[in-house]
């Protein structure tokens, strides 16, 4: 199964988003919304009943970098709970102190990535409760994606890809 862990649908419809994920080739994407995940529910529907299967997550941003969280449950609990930082972006310890009573994988969201957010770069080995790195964006960034294998590797965690964006689905992914 080709999987895409993190993909944003910005401002597309859920109907233009799911064509943009059918047409990629992935069998599989993570949606998710920046600090929310209520309203992921027209986004899910549409991906699966293009016949691609959906799963849902949280991006949490970050100054300096995101974390994206995806629930072992897809419930209405995750959905409507309040996923907004306190202040105008997440802290480190506030994300992991939020997610310390839910079950689900926690993955550091393209740590070297210089094309969107400011890059959580060397900090990423603050970060101690994570489950995976996004270490590939598929983008031709090779440096940026050798950065975040080598922070994997040294932290001893599991290397995904992921496009981050709807424009990019599929341009990295993992099987």
């Amino acid at each position: 199964m080709l999987i895409d862990f993190h993909a944003n649908p910005g401002a597309l419809s859920p109907e233009a988003f799911a064509e943009a994920v059918k047409a990629s080739g992935v069998d599989a994407v993570v949606i998710t919304c920046t600090n929310q995940a209520a309203g992921l529910e027209g986004y899910l529907d549409a991906v699966k009943n293009a016949g691609v299967k959906a799963y849902a997550g949280v991006e949490l941003a970050m100054e300096r970098g995101a974390v994206v969280f995806v629930p072992t449950r897809d419930t209405k609990k995750f959905r409507k709970a309040d996923w907004a930082p306190e202040g105008d972006a997440w802290t480190r310890e506030g994300i992991f102190n939020r997610l310390e009573d839910e079950k689900g994988a926690t993955l550091s969201e393209h740590p070297y990535f210089r094309g969107g957010i400011t890059p959580c770069s060397d900090r990423i080995y603050w970060m101690t409760k994570l489950d995976a790195v996004v270490t590939r964006v598929g983008r031709g960034k090779v440096s940026w994606d050798t950065l975040a294998d080598q922070a994997a590797e040294k932290m001893g965690l599991t290397r995904l890809g992921s496009a981050g964006s709807a424009d990019h689905i599929g341009s990295a992914a993992t099987i």
